[in-house]
C-alpha cells in the first residue's frame, strides 16, 4: 500500500524553555543534536532527508489531516501543551498527534489524542494507543556498509546477551523506590529476576552455546561509552539468537537494536504492545515466549532452532532487516504512521 502524506497542524509558541520538539519535526525545524559522544549520533539522519515526503506542516488547523502536540507528554510542559491541544483539537473536531517517550505506564486520557507511547500494557490497551520503537544508532548502515552480517544454521543455537541483570542490592533499591513512589512507573515487575531466570536455564543447557555478557549496572555505569557500545553490538552480530526482556518500562530498546541487526530475538512478552501490532504478526518474525513459560525456555528455543530450516534460518535473518527498514526504524515508523492516525480503532475512539 503506497505512503499517505499527512498534512500536520502545530503550535511552536507551547514549547518551554526546558523542552525540546519531537523527533518527528527534526526535518522541519532542525535536528536537535545528540549529547557531545554520544553513540546515538546520526539516528536520524535518514528520516531527515526524507521527512518532508512523508509529512506537510500546515498553516491552517482547519486544513490539516491532524494536529501535533510538539512536546513529548514527560517533557516539561508537556502535560499542559497536552491539555491545550486536546481542547483545541475538540473544538476543530480533528484528533491530535500525542508522544510519550518514558518508563511511565501512566494512564492516559484525551479524547481526541492518538498516542504513541513506549511503556504500557496490551491487555489494558485504549484503542488509541499505539506501541512507539526505541530508536538507537543504525549499526548495520553505521559499521557494516547497510548488509547484515548472514549466520549459518549450526547444530547447536547460539544465544547473546550483553547487559545488565542486576543483584540484590540493586532489586531491594527499586522496591523501595517503587513503594516510595520514586519510580515513574504504576505496576511493579520484578525484571532483573526475570532476565537472570533466563539467563541461568539457558547457561544450564549444554545443548545451547551462550554468549552472554553480563553487568551489574546500565551500559556498565557508562552509557556514552563507545568501548561498551562496541562490545554490545559486537555480541549480537556473533549470535544467532538474542534474548530480549523488557527493562523498568515494559518495552525494550534491544528488541528494535537485534532486529536492525537481523538477528532473532528471544522476546519474553509481558503483556507488551508491539509498534504496528495490529498489522504486523511479530510471532511469524521471531521467538515468542510467555513470561510465565521462562523456565521452559530451552526447550522452545531448541524446537524452533530444530524445526527451522537452513534456508529458512537465513531468510529469517534478512525478513528481520527488512522489517527493520520499512516499519521499525525512524524513516519506517513515521513513513507507516498514518496508518495508526486512520485505524478503525482510532475512528472509533473519542
Amino acid at each position: 500500500m503506497k505512503s499517505m502524506k499527512l498534512k500536520i497542524w502545530t503550535d511552536k509558541s507551547v514549547i518551554s524553555l526546558q523542552s525540546v520538539y519531537i523527533s518527528l519535526l527534526f526535518p522541519f525545524w532542525g535536528l536537535i543534536p545528540e549529547p557531545t559522544g554520544s553513540p546515538d549520533e546520526g539516528r536520524f539522519d535518514q528520516y531527515m532527508s526524507i521527512g518532508d515526503d512523508l509529512f506537510e506542516l500546515t498553516d491552517s488547523p482547519d486544513q490539516a489531516d491532524v494536529f501535533l502536540c510538539p512536546i513529548s507528554y514527560e517533557m516539561p510542559g508537556g502535560k499542559e501543551a497536552t491539555i491545550w491541544f486536546n481542547d483545541l483539537a475538540e473544538k476543530y473536531q480533528k484528533k491530535f498527534l500525542l508522544f510519550f517517550n518514558s518508563d511511565s505506564d501512566e494512564p492516559l486520557d484525551y479524547s481526541q489524542a492518538i498516542i504513541f507511547r513506549n511503556s504500557f500494557y496490551k491487555s489494558s490497551k485504549k484503542e488509541n494507543e499505539f506501541s512507539l520503537p526505541g530508536w538507537s544508532l543504525d549499526y548495520i548502515k553505521a559499521f557494516y556498509n547497510g548488509k547484515i552480517r548472514i549466520r549459518r544454521k549450526k547444530s547447536k543455537p547460539v544465544v547473546g546477551y550483553c547487559g545488565y541483570i542486576g543483584n540484590f542490592q540493586r532489586t531491594i533499591k527499586l522496591w523501595r523506590e517503587y513503594l516510595f513512589g520514586q519510580l515513574p512507573i504504576k505496576k511493579f515487575y520484578n525484571f532483573p529476576a526475570l532476565r537472570k531466570k533466563c539467563i541461568e536455564a539457558l547457561k544450564q543447557d549444554s545443548r545451547i552455546a551462550t554468549n552472554f555478557i553480563l553487568r551489574n549496572d546500565f551500559w556498565g555505569g557508562q552509557l556514552n561509552s563507545w568501548v561498551l557500545r562496541y562490545e554490545f553490538i559486537a555480541n549480537i552480530i556473533h549470535s544467532d539468537y538474542v534474548l530480549v526482556t523488557r527493562g523498568l518500562g515494559n518495552f525494550s530498546y534491544r528488541l528494535y537494536e537485534v532486529i536492525s541487526c537481523g538477528r532473532i530475538p528471544i522476546f519474553i512478552n509481558t503483556d507488551t504492545p508491539l509498534p504496528f501490532d495490529h498489522i504486523i504478526d511479530y510471532k511469524n518474525y521471531f521467538l515468542w515466549i510467555e513470561d510465565t513459560d521462562v523456565k521452559y525456555i530451552s526447550d522452545f528455543l531448541l524446537s524452533f532452532h530444530e524445526t527451522i530450516a537452513e534456508d529458512e534460518f537465513i531468510g529469517r535473518q534478512y525478513l528481520l532487516r527488512n522489517l527493520y527498514e520499512e516499519w521499525l526504524s525512524p524513516q519506517g515508523f513515521f513513513k507507516n504512521l498514518w496508518k495508526c492516525v486512520f485505524s478503525e480503532g482510532v475512528r472509533n475512539s473519542g
